[in-house]
């Protein structure tokens, strides 16, 4: 955008500005704790930006601003005001990029912005103008991959909005939760509140649960019903780890019925290696005829120690049952 816009500096009172208007947003409606805590002790700093309608004033940018000042207003009586930029004549388009270029320009915008900013902006624009011109914008690559893979992120529910914009949900967990209903979200987000899984392990359950429903051809909330997630969850005899253990354990099942008892099976052959502080671990799900050995070595004598459980190790009961060995030399 290269029109040249001309502001105004006033002080509106609160009561002016209607809150409710969301066409220039792409802020998610939650808790922005920093923020709340930097108004409430100094004000807003950089004005909200506003254009008259209608005999009062709609935002253009800053609605967490307003949000946070209008919230704290309340508290006091309602007959506050606040600093802002009174934009000239513009078109919704140019508003809606006012926002997204001042918001842009100052900070890294979250995954739930950049979606929201690309779901607005396809009401002005086709998907290859904005891959060109508008995705550099928010400093995101020129891919038509890219564009669709944060528009998705516009499907998810709002609590799971939420979650990304806490830094709660990796946003590689929330493109493929996208592709859920808005019930499977809700079972996923209900797991995520009750396990506290790190980021790696809900990545991993997001995607075993894909996974496992397009094996079934079921739903993900279906899948989640078959294992009685909600009696996990809900059970207080067990810790969070537990209720992840205990879930990601019946999905394995569900998806891999042998796995479960090779793993078991596995681990008992490789406890025979630990006291000489050899590690040996399967390919993942045994999908591959791979096992990794990891060891360290810090003196002659701790190497020959190593041969001597490696050799014990290739005639183990552990490399006959793991290892297809037919064809290899």
């Amino acid at each position: 955008m290269n029109k040249i816009i001309n502001y105004e500096y006033r002080r509106i009172p609160l009561k002016d500005i209607d809150l409710s208007d969301d066409r220039c947003r792409i802020s998610h409606k939650c808790v922005y704790a920093a923020l709340e805590k930097s108004i409430g002790a100094s004000g807003i700093i950089n004005p909200v930006i506003l254009y008259p309608y209608d005999g009062g004033y709609k935002i253009i940018s800053g609605f967490k601003r307003a949000d946070i000042a209008a919230a704290i207003d309340a508290l006091s009586g309602g007959q506050g005001s606040i600093g802002c930029l009174i934009a000239g004549d513009n078109s919704a388009a140019e508003r809606l990029l006012i926002n997204i270029c001042e918001n842009a320009s100052i900070r890294e915008l979250n995954p739930i912005e950049i979606s929201a900013a690309l779901k607005k902006l396809s009401e002005f624009y086709d998907k290859p103008a904005i891959v060109e011109n508008y995705l550099p914008l928010i400093n995101m690559q020129k891919s038509e991959y890219i564009f669709n893979k944060y528009l998705s992120l516009d499907r998810l529910t709002a609590d799971l909005k939420t979650a990304v914009v806490r830094g709660r949900l990796p946003v590689a967990a929330a493109f493929i939760l996208a592709d859920f209903s808005g019930a499977g979200q809700t079972a996923f987000a209900s797991i995520l509140n009750e396990t506290r899984m790190g980021a790696n392990l809900i990545v991993e359950t997001a995607r075993l649960l894909f996974e496992t429903a397009m094996q079934y051809n079921k739903t993900a909330e279906r899948i989640l019903s078959d294992i009685n997630y909600e009696a996990v969850i809900t059970n207080k005899d067990l810790t969070t780890n537990q209720k992840t253990e205990t879930i990601r354990g019946a999905l394995n099942r569900l998806k891999r019925p042998m796995y479960e008892s090779c793993l078991e099976r596995f681990s008992g052959l490789a406890s025979a290696f630990t006291a000489d502080k050899i590690s040996i671990n399967p390919f993942a799900y045994f999908e591959k005829d791979e096992i990794t050995i990891k060891f360290n070595i810090n003196s002659a004598a701790g190497l020959e120690k190593k041969i001597k459980a490696l050799n014990r190790l290739k005639e183990s009961k552990l490399i006959s049952e793991f290892l297809k060995e037919a064809g290899r030399e």
